[in-house]
Order: C-alpha cells, then sequence, then structure tokens
C-alpha cells in the first residue's frame, strides 16, 4: 500500500527560521525607531522637502509611518517592502490611520542550503492604484522581474522616495543579494541607493523626483559638499540631475530597542548611530529633465 501524503505543515528549515525571526526583530525595533521619528516631525519634514505630489513610489516601507505621512498630504503611494513582518505591521498602522489599503503578499521562500535561501516573487494582481490610497506590495528591488513589470505598468510616478533605508539581519542568506559586494547594512543601504536612482530614471515623468534622506554625522560645509558630489556622481549614469540639499538635527531615540544602523564617518570610520552625537538628517532631491524640443 502506498503511504498517505501528510496534510500537515512540512518543518521550516534553519535558514527560514532564522530569517523570520530577523525580520521580526528588525520590526520590533523600527517600530520604536519610527514612532520617534513620527513624533519629533522628522518624517512631517521629509514630506515637506520632497516638494512633490500626486502618484509615489515608496521604496521601503517600514512600519508605515513613514507612507501614512504621504497619504496624509494627498498623495496616493506605492510602497515595496521585503519584510514581511513590516509589511504586516504596516497595513494595520495604515488601516488604523483611516486609508484604503491593498496588500500584496507574494514572495516564496526556498531554502537552497545551509547559508542560502531564495525568495520567488509572483504576479502582482487585483492592484489598481486608483482604487486604494496605497498599494502596499511585498518585493525587492534586487531580482523581481514582475514587481519591475507591474511599476512600468502604472508608471509615470510623479516622485520616487528612498527614506532611512536600513535592512534585517536575515538579508545576508539571499541569494538576490552579492555577498561580496555588501558586507554590512551600510553596503546594502547604498546599493539600495544606487537601484533607487536607476528606477527613478525608468518611472518618473518629466519634473518627477526623486528624493533620499539618509543620516549624517556633524553636518559641515566640507560634507554637504562631499555628500552632494557623491550624489551626483550616483546619479550621473541617468538623466536625474541633482537639484538641492537640505539637512535637520536629529537626535536618535534613547531606547536600547531602537534600530542601530551603521554609517560612515567623515573619517572612512563606520561605528553604530547610537554612538554618535550631533546627528543629522539630510534630503538629496534630484529631478528628471523635462523633454526638450529640439525641432
Amino acid at each position: 500500500m502506498s503511504k498517505k501524503k501528510s496534510n500537515l505543515p512540512q518543518p521550516r528549515s534553519e535558514v527560514e527560521n532564522f530569517v523570520d525571526f530577523e525580520r521580526r526583530k528588525y520590526a520590533r525595533e523600527w517600530e520604536i525607531s519610527s514612532k520617534h521619528l513620527a513624533e519629533t516631525g522628522c518624517y512631517g519634514w521629509m514630506a515637506e522637502k520632497l516638494n512633490a505630489s500626486g502618484l509615489l513610489l515608496e521604496i521601503g516601507c517600514g512600519n508605515g509611518q513613514s507612507t501614512i505621512e504621504l497619504l496624509r498630504r494627498g498623495n496616493r503611494v506605492v510602497a515595496v517592502e521585503e519584510n514581511t513582518a513590516c509589511m504586516r505591521r504596516a497595513k494595520q498602522a495604515i488601516e488604523e490611520a483611516n486609508f484604503r489599503v491593498k496588500a500584496a503578499p507574494r514572495g516564496a521562500f526556498k531554502t537552497l542550503n545551509a547559508k542560502q535561501h531564495k525568495i520567488t516573487y509572483g504576479d502582482i494582481t487585483a492592484a489598481t492604484v486608483g482604487d486604494f490610497d496605497v498599494v502596499l506590495i511585498e518585493g525587492n528591488l534586487f531580482d523581481d522581474p514582475k514587481l519591475q513589470v507591474y511599476l512600468r505598468s502604472i508608471a509615470p510616478f510623479d516622485g520616487v522616495v528612498c527614506w532611512l533605508i536600513g535592512t534585517h539581519g536575515g538579508m545576508g542568506t539571499n541569494a538576490a543579494v552579492d555577498r561580496a559586494l555588501i558586507q554590512s547594512p551600510l553596503d546594502y543601504r547604498l546599493l539600495v541607493q544606487n537601484d533607487a536612482y536607476e528606477q527613478a530614471d525608468g518611472l518618473l515623468k518629466p519634473g518627477g523626483v526623486l528624493q533620499i534622506v539618509d543620516r549624517a554625522q556633524a553636518l559641515t560645509t566640507a560634507v554637504i559638499e562631499d555628500t552632494l558630489e557623491t550624489h551626483k556622481d550616483q546619479a550621473s549614469e541617468t538623466s536625474l540631475l541633482v537639484t538641492d540639499i537640505d539637512h535637520r538635527p536629529y537626535e536618535e531615540p534613547q531606547h536600547a530597542g531602537a534600530v542601530q544602523m551603521g554609517m560612515t564617518l567623515p573619517d572612512g570610520r563606520t561605528r553604530t548611530e547610537l554612538q554618535v552625537r550631533d546627528l543629522s538628517l539630510i534630503s538629496i532631491r534630484s529631478a528628471k529633465p523635462f523633454e526638450t524640443d529640439e525641432s
């Protein structure tokens, strides 16, 4: 007699358990950090400095507090988030703020070996932007071709935002991430920002804006000029033109459970932001040029 297949769920691999743990840990920590950013007016400042409105693409929405700030200003938002634990919290927060949200979970986790996993993303269906205030998509800018198809199908966007990008400890086992290039969360953040320029170049309407917001230490004139030149170099591979840079003082939440993100200091060393004083938020805006009539 042949054995019947069990309907019981199969036990998860150690890699899947590890990634799930790291996602949940990051979501809990970011809950503290994002609440602090909202209460101290940081999200309001970021949205003001965006200086664009309409249909926005948000790269990494975290627990949804940033998305809510954008929605309160009358925008429609397509938000992409890789961390499913953050995504669940974001959906709940956005609904509690009385906005219409369509969530599109679509990742299938596969363990490749003892130290690596892959997530395959399915189609994005029933996610017409006009029917909702925000479409919340599980996805990744890296190795997610169906996300690219969907974004192109609803473009052009009026703005793309990439605010305070971070990641959980499980990202290091993701096969979509080149571990030779990404040795730390800081490396991941820079790679996402580079990709944001490429994405915005193809998805923005003429005159549309890409805004990147990051943390920085002690913004002297020299540091501001260096940051501006760095972003001009990133934008040089696209049609985007860096238009302006602005900053404001910022203090990390004095809570041991907040996200501790690495940063590069002016002398090239790195340390966790909770060990750094005199922090600032820095906003860099780039615009897609209007088409010129050459006739």
